[in-house]
């Protein structure tokens, strides 16, 4: 069937939505239960889930971007930040083939351009869809789906593989250490980024310069997902991100961090900080590898629990986090052992690349009717 033949839906008449809502105070979880999350961001556990598992979810507002799209893999409890979307019939629609038809056709229009950026139910009941055979759907979701899921299975063993490096690291660290130290102690420079509105706006094309912000370490995105942004060669060369950088999260969500394993084509916002580490104190990925630990993200949670205010961490508070300090010796040790885990890490994350680029080079040709899946054998 060609996309000639495909008709055009309202959405409305297809599927049900449901608007998350505030979780009570007295039945959220520090561990168990369901996951909470505020516009698809995890944000804790609940004694009860209001959306199952493979459900359509759509950012109203806020965390996370509004108007992005997520698939549920699990019984969650959805915050009013997000709406759910139900089909009203399974023999109309597949779920998985409005996900990708929603990656492609970007809700974010929809927008009403007010002072709190927000997609109401009602923006969606007025949007009119094109819709092939629900045989057709199954066929274009399942192409995409199998490119999604070996995305999901190579993430799933970096996690483990991260897990295992984080357990290696924290019995050196409690075996060998001796001295204390602090983070201004065994770095060389320290300083937020570029002004995220005047001098590293994110624009909607490609400038070969990317821009990495907060919402990109709190959704977990790799460099080829970040933003790219039209900056001058002045800033460009006062802000690139090198290799054995580390930046951490500033604002809203505090303290998350990531090593920089190369030499980059992208710069910072002010929503972050950049450290450079002086390497003849530390290996880069053993001051990282502090910053993953429990005690790490203990220290951070202090400025959130002295404040009613929206958190900002000062570049001084972050420097004079102190940490358990190996030798050098120890160190050298200790980082052949992390540096072999970090390796499979790098090539999974590129393998990555290399299939969310051919996902993302089918995800049109497919959801416009150009390749004809009724063709193929799936």
């Amino acid at each position: 069937m060609t996309s000639k033949e495909w008709k055009d839906v309202k959405f409305s008449d297809i599927v049900t939505f449901k608007y998350g809502k505030m979780p009570v105070k007295n039945k959220i979880l520090e561990a168990g239960g369901y996951p909470i999350y505020s516009g698809y961001r995890y944000v804790g556990y609940y004694n009860e889930y209001n959306i199952d598992k493979n459900t359509l979810v759509i950012v109203a507002r806020g965390v996370g971007g509004t108007g992005d799209v997520k698939l549920t893999k699990e019984k969650c409890y959805l915050t009013n930040l997000s709406i759910a979307v139900l089909p009203r019939n399974n023999n109309l629609i597949n779920i998985f083939y409005l996900y990708y038809y929603f990656l492609l056709h970007n809700l974010r229009y929809l927008d009403s351009g007010s002072a709190q950026s927000q997609i109401t139910i009602s923006d969606l009941e007025k949007l009119v869809i094109k819709l092939p055979p629900l045989e057709t759907q199954e066929k274009i979701a399942r192409v995409l789906s199998s490119l999604d899921d070996k995305i999901e299975l190579n993430n799933k063993i970096n996690q483990n593989l991260e897990q295992q490096a984080q357990a290696i690291f924290n019995t050196y660290i409690s075996k060998y250490s001796s001295t204390k130290y602090k983070v201004k102690d065994v770095i060389l420079t320290a300083n937020t980024g570029a002004d995220a509105i005047q001098k590293a706006p994110i624009v909607d094309y490609d400038t070969r310069i990317r821009c990495v912000r907060v919402g990109d370490l709190s959704n977990n995105r790799n460099f080829w997902q970040w933003g790219f942004t039209k900056v001058t060669n002045d800033v460009f060369e006062q802000y690139q991100l090198k290799k054995d950088d580390i930046i951490v999260t500033r604002t809203a969500t505090l303290g998350l961090n990531r090593l920089i394993t190369e030499n980059l084509s992208a710069v910072y916002n002010n929503g972050l900080i950049r450290i450079t580490v002086d390497n003849n104190k530390i290996f880069p990925l053993l001051l990282y590898r502090h910053f993953q630990t429990k005690d790490f993200f203990n220290y951070i949670n202090r400025i959130e629990s002295e404040t009613s205010v929206r958190p900002n961490m000062k570049i001084n508070y972050l420097l004079d986090y102190e940490f358990s300090y190996l030798k050098l010796t120890e160190q050298n040790e200790l980082v052949k052992i992390l540096t072999a885990l970090s390796q499979i890490v790098e090539i999974n994350n590129a393998e990555n690349e290399k299939l969310t680029q051919l996902r993302d080079a089918l995800l049109p040709k497919l959801m416009n009717g150009e390749i004809d899946v009724d063709k193929v054998e799936v």
